[in-house]
């Protein structure tokens, strides 16, 4: 496994176009019933697309680079007590070296989009997702960690399984989509297949229960709601270009319908977030959360 990753692997220089962002494009086609519902513009609904494509590369590089916060705790120490052997900790390395790169990458793109959209990229990284290595849901991995618990490996298989997901949600409509965004999200997809074994590798030697998992997936569910509420800064954003304007007018809209809608709007018309309140909705977590329930 470790030979096939290396040999595959890709560069983030040489093997992604950096070049070729069209600002004028969607980053998620999906935004019709979202559209609909709001009545938006077509430039309201290319801004949305936009903003949610953002959001959604924006999580995906948040929660691999807070997986090397707690690397030592979750990974080296808990494999050292049980002589996991020098294979598996090679594996391991590759897959946070592969992960490392793609937190870069997504990062990196978030700024070129910045750049190609002519917008402030401070102002955008404001409103987009952040998983602060000093916030309590940080400290609430740490601490499970420290009991043995492994609720962090299962928070990895979410957002693996959650960036598999993007991609093939695109795949079928790529004419629509930025290209880069396109190529970036078709080779973080390579790379995540053939490394989406170690999560469960690691819940299966270090030992796991259903309790690390429901931790897991409330964690990751209240962070999704809060990386939500700081859209309401673009309500009071200063920014004056038409991409910030459209989406002021996106939220207006939003926050006028009654709480009940925006709630129904949230839970099954969003693209990527609503899927993100999800996670029993992948194959492979209700694979692992059966094996789990099989322990004696």
């Amino acid at each position: 496994m470790r030979l096939v990753q290396e040999e595959k692997q890709w560069d983030l220089e040489r093997d992604l176009p950096w070049a070729s962002l069209d600002a004028t494009r969607a980053l998620l086609p999906d935004c019709r019933a979202l559209a609909d519902a709001l009545t938006l513009t077509p430039a309201e609904e290319l801004a949305c697309s936009q903003l949610l494509g953002l959001m959604a590369v924006q999580a995906i590089s948040e929660h691999e680079k807070i997986l090397g916060v707690v690397r030592d705790l979750c990974w080296r120490r808990p494999l050292a007590r049980i002589d996991a052997g020098d294979d598996v900790v090679k594996l391991g390395e590759q897959f946070f070296k592969e992960e490392a790169k793609h937190s870069l990458a997504f990062a990196r793109y978030v700024e070129t989009f910045a750049q190609g959209r002519g917008i402030d990229a401070a102002s955008l990284h404001a409103v987009l997702p952040s998983y602060r290595a000093r916030s309590w849901s940080t400290a609430a991995f740490v601490l499970n960690s420290l009991l043995g618990g492994r609720a962090i490996w299962w928070l990895v298989m979410i957002t693996e399984e959650e960036s598999l997901a993007l991609f093939r949600d695109i795949r079928s409509r790529k004419a629509e989509v930025e290209p880069l965004f396109f190529a970036l999200n078709q080779q973080h997809f390579e790379e995540e297949i053939r490394h989406s074994s170690y999560a469960p590798l690691m819940l299966r030697m270090l030992g796991t229960s259903r309790a690390d998992f429901l931790l897991a997936e409330t964690l990751h569910r209240v962070w999704v709601l809060r990386q939500l509420l700081r859209l309401r800064r673009l309500g009071r954003s200063t920014e004056t270009s038409g991409f910030y304007a459209d989406l002021r007018s996106v939220l207006a809209k939003f926050q006028r319908l009654p709480w009940r809608h925006r709630l129904a709007l949230v839970a099954t018309k969003i693209p990527y977030v609503s899927q993100l309140m999800q996670p029993r909705r992948h194959k492979a977590i209700g694979i692992e959360l059966q094996r789990t329930a099989e322990l004696p």
